[in-house]
Parts: structure tokens; C-alpha cells; sequence
């Protein structure tokens, strides 16, 4: 998964991160289907509609962050203008990926 994107642009953190949540909850996703070159299951993710899955996930993150600076009035708000700024990115690609169908 991670191979799709240059290690060299993510935090080493966030590598870490998904490279955990990865083997926590990949298992769950595995086909009965094979890769033929690599010998491995092929992850169900591959069948989703992954854009919409991005939308849920940022109107969930959307959500946290309003509750976040309910609670802490003075932050967050950087926070609220890049996840604000990932969904207009995320509703440019979707518009991009509807006029090519």
C-alpha cells in the first residue's frame, strides 16, 4: 500500500502509523483473489470506492475538529482550514474523475 506513494513524503510517523493500522486490520480485507506476480491476496480495498471512503473519513475529521474547538476555542483552526482545503482537493478530483467516466 504504502509503495504507491514515495516513502520520502510521508512523516516517518505517519509510516509508522499506517504500517501498523495496516497489520492490524489488513487481514480483514484479503480476497480469496491472487496476485498472480507477487503470490499475495489481493486486498478488497482495491473493489471500494475509495474516493467516497476519503470523503467520509474527512467529514469525520471535520466533525472531530469542530468538537475539538468547541472545547479549546483559542486552536484548532489551522487544523479546520486543511481539512476545510483536503475537501475542496478531494471535490475537484471527484468532479475530475466524473468527467472522465
Amino acid at each position: 500500500m504504502i509503495g504507491v506513494v514515495p516513502q520520502t513524503i510521508l512523516p516517518t510517523y505517519l509510516l509508522e502509523d499506517l504500517q501498523e493500522r495496516y497489520e492490524k486490520l489488513g487481514g480483514k480485507y484479503a480476497s480469496e483473489e491472487i496476485h498472480e506476480e507477487s503470490g499475495l491476496r489481493i486486498n478488497s480495498c482495491m473493489d471500494r470506492d475509495n474516493m467516497q471512503e476519503c470523503y467520509e473519513e474527512l467529514v469525520d475529521a471535520v466533525f472531530n475538529c469542530l468538537v475539538y474547538i468547541f472545547r479549546n476555542p483559542e486552536r484548532g483552526h489551522t487544523l479546520l482550514i486543511s481539512l476545510l482545503t483536503a475537501c475542496e482537493v478531494l471535490a475537484d478530483e471527484r468532479q475530475q474523475q466524473d468527467e472522465n467516466v
